[in-house]
């Protein structure tokens, strides 16, 4: 499912339940169908895609971000959470680290999500250890159309973001018509 103007999301102001607190900033964002989704052997069925997004999360991750739910608004499915002002990451963009360091690092970024996977393996019919490791003695089947779709994905994702900028250029850049924003 491919929104024309990307997957809304959201930053909330909401009063602390204790009182006397400071109010508290949560993210809100729409949850999609994941992009692979056609290319991965069938999956449990989950009543909403935020219900999945959450499970999934809460499996994967050993400390799963504060306050992180399922919440359906206004007939679609959304992750509610707390807002994480600062997030630990990698920045590849860098000059000192680049490319180099982006290439050294995969082995380890490989490992934790192979690490992350197990945790959640054979949960609610999906698969486990040892399907996951037949899974990736399987390679030869699979890559290509995984290639196929990734080469794909980039370039609709560098003319998305060509067209974004050719419109912030522009000052052409409207809220979708209905949003919260332009309500």
């Amino acid at each position: 499912m491919r929104l024309p103007w990307g997957v809304p999301r959201y930053v909330v102001l909401a009063e602390h339940l204790r009182p006397g607190k400071l109010p508290v900033l949560l993210d809100l964002k729409r949850a999609v169908p994941p992009a692979a989704g056609g290319l991965v052997p069938a999956q449990p069925m989950w009543p909403a895609e935020a219900q999945r997004v959450v499970q999934v999360q809460s499996w994967q991750q050993a400390v799963p971000p504060a306050l992180l739910q399922s919440v359906p608004l206004l007939g679609h499915s959304y992750v509610l959470r707390a807002l994480q002002p600062v997030a630990d990451k990698l920045d590849f963009d860098r000059q000192e680290l680049g490319s180099a360091a982006f290439r050294a690092a995969l082995p380890d970024f490989a490992r934790l999500l192979a690490w992350a996977h197990l945790r959640a393996a054979a949960r609610l019919g999906a698969a486990g250890p040892d399907e996951l490791q037949a899974f990736g003695a399987a390679a030869a089947s699979w890559l290509g159309p995984v290639q196929h779709f990734a080469v794909g994905t980039a370039a609709i994702v560098r003319e998305d973001y060509r067209a974004f900028r050719r419109a912030y250029r522009a000052g052409t850049l409207l809220p979708r018509p209905g949003s919260p924003v332009s309500a």
